[in-house]
């Protein structure tokens, strides 16, 4: 690695996840140059100071809360402290770099500036990327790298655990459930398109279709409860009957209907939903108590996988 380059480990974070990141600096900060974050303002005060005094050559950057991860990560990565050719290294609160990473960054950021590869990527966002300030960060909550240079070295998923460590796995019903559903209800998201994309060789108005019942969802639970839309919003919702235009909608969309189960029914996420995913209707729940009493009850998701099936068959005899 070149001397004048340094390496800076980046993200956004927030108050709750401070014993997270405490782990996360404490076992980087010797490979590192300095850390560049955003904090969430929201009870954010003790994980800033914490930072701040770890900082070392980077800088931290308190950013208020508007449910907009990419322009959060620009405040970190514009934050005055990174200068083109230096080195990122990219994690969300709940992940963190395997030992061996640790001790073969170094090594890995040598041989890439040899190759002329500028970024690694895996589960399509960059973990290590080279900073050039024409960069920039786009979507939420699913966000990406605008400007890479040189060649992207994509990491196998069969390999990730070597490098990373994934803590969402502690606790999947929040992470894989009720963040998809938070995040469907934000007002500028992409949930839609990482619920959907896959889909559109069936159709391309797909995503469209949902992404236009996504937002007349939000703008009615804003009027049926007073509330801005939001996870506390979809519970007091949910704690009274419902009308026949959630009860579609939450028929629909199946992380608004895996929130019901979980929140509502009393359903475990891991034991009872994840074995039967996509085959529970809140339409049969609601008539004799027992979201799975249809058989023949197909869900969005499974239409689209069978339509898939039929199309990808026929394309094959084409």
């Amino acid at each position: 690695m070149d001397k004048k380059n340094k390496l800076f480990l980046c993200g956004i974070t927030c108050g709750p996840e401070i014993e997270k990141i405490k782990k996360l600096i404490e076992s980087t900060k010797e490979y590192v140059d300095g850390f560049c974050w955003a904090v969430d303002d929201r009870n954010g005060e003790e994980i800033f100071q914490y930072l701040n005094s770890n900082k070392k050559d980077g800088k931290i950057v308190m950013h208020p809360f508007m449910c907009a991860h990419d322009w959060q990560a620009n405040q970190w990565l514009y934050c005055g402290a990174l200068q083109n050719g230096d080195w990122v290294w990219l994690f969300d609160s709940s992940e963190e770099p395997t030992e061996k990473w640790e001790n073969e960054i170094h090594q890995m950021i040598n041989e890439f500036e040899e190759k002329g590869i500028g970024s690694l990527y895996c589960s399509g966002r960059p973990y290590l990327f080279k900073f050039y300030d024409h960069q920039y960060f786009h979507g939420t909550p699913h966000w990406g790298l605008i400007g890479t240079v040189g060649e992207i070295k994509v990491l196998p998923e069969s390999e990730k655990g070597q490098w990373i460590i994934n803590k969402r796995d502690d606790n999947p019903a929040k992470h894989y459930q009720e963040h998809d559903t938070k995040y469907y209800l934000y007002g500028r998201s992409n949930q839609i398109q990482a619920f959907y994309a896959q889909y559109s060789q069936i159709h391309p108005g797909i995503i469209q279709y949902h992404e236009n019942v996504r937002l007349q969802f939000r703008e009615y639970l804003r009027q049926k409860t007073g509330m801005s839309p939001g996870l506390a919003a979809l519970d007091k919702l949910f704690s009274g009957p419902l009308e026949e235009f959630a009860i579609g909608v939450i028929d629909l969309e199946f992380c608004l209907s895996e929130y019901y189960q979980r929140t509502v029914v009393g359903m475990d996420f891991m034991k009872d939903i994840v074995p039967n995913r996509y085959k529970w209707s809140i339409r049969q729940h609601l008539k004799n108590g027992d979201g799975f009493s249809d058989p023949s009850y197909i869900s969005t998701k499974m239409k689209y996988e069978n339509l898939m099936r039929i199309k990808l068959g026929h394309d094959k005899q084409q």
